[in-house]
């Protein structure tokens, strides 16, 4: 495919989310990191600059962008979840495509279906999707960028690092001993200037998707949160009743006091 398909691609992508997000919220993050890590790995590549540059790369931002989302809206254990989704969803792809390619391959007798090439790139989008979650978790919570107040420079950030150090260990993991090494690096940097460029467009999305469009987001609560609130419901209840009744009794003395004087 050309080039220009990953800016269609990317566009819809967007909207896919802006959709999902706005009606759906939560699941719709859920449905969307799902439909996103399907399309990332069914949709043939595109070239650019002769190099060979596949959907995750302008896919799977968006997954990332899902995540961080979930996980300052929803917290971190709702996070977990989609990111655990998303290794069931990868490892599921690479087991489809295996055992299709190994029918493929008895039927007809040919051994190009089970080379590294064609289901390398499943397994190194699994191990990219690992790697960069995991570390991008551990920048979030180690380092808080207090140096600046835009939000939207801190989600560029996150974002870009999450992209990077998936585009890097995807390239070089589904690449090596097929390409040149001159190739990769190449194709490596190509990647990492179209990351950077689309992290600092998510970065304004996020703060737009969540500011315009997200319907009824609630704030995520830990059990134990949602325990003391209860608790402190019913004692402001407790409260405002005795509180009557005191009053009630005060109002009661008053009278006596009266007829009694």
């Amino acid at each position: 495919m050309n080039w220009s398909s990953l800016i269609v691609f990317f566009a819809l992508g967007l909207i896919g989310l802006w959709v999902a997000y706005s009606f759906l919220n939560k699941k719709g993050l859920y449905l969307f990191s799902f439909l996103a890590l399907v399309f990332s790995m069914l949709i043939y590549p595109a070239i650019m600059f002769e190099q060979t540059i596949t959907m995750n790369t302008v896919l799977m931002p968006l997954v990332y962008l899902s995540l961080l989302t979930c996980y300052k809206k929803y917290g971190k254990e709702e996070c977990i979840k989609m990111f655990t989704l998303g290794i069931i969803i990868i490892s599921s792809m690479f087991i489809i495509n295996f055992l299709q390619s190994a029918y493929m391959d008895a039927s007809s007798g040919y051994q190009i279906y089970l080379t590294w090439e064609n289901i390398g790139r499943f397994i190194s989008t699994l191990l990219a999707f690992v790697v960069a979650s995991i570390v991008t978790f551990i920048f979030a919570n180690k380092v808080t960028l207090e140096k600046t107040n835009y939000e939207w420079v801190k989600n560029a950030i996150y974002l870009t690092l999450a992209c990077v150090v998936d585009g890097v260990i995807f390239t070089v993991l589904s690449s090596m001993g097929i390409v040149a090494f001159g190739s990769i690096l190449l194709n490596i940097l190509i990647k990492i200037v179209l990351y950077v460029a689309i992290a600092v467009a998510l970065g304004f999305f996020e703060k737009y998707l969540n500011r315009h469009f997200a319907v009824k987001v609630v704030e995520h609560k830990t059990k134990k949160e949602e325990a003391t609130d209860e608790v402190k419901e019913e004692k402001t209840e407790e409260d405002k009743k005795q509180s009557k009744e005191k009053a009630k009794k005060e109002d009661n003395d008053e009278d006596i006091n009266y007829e009694n004087i």
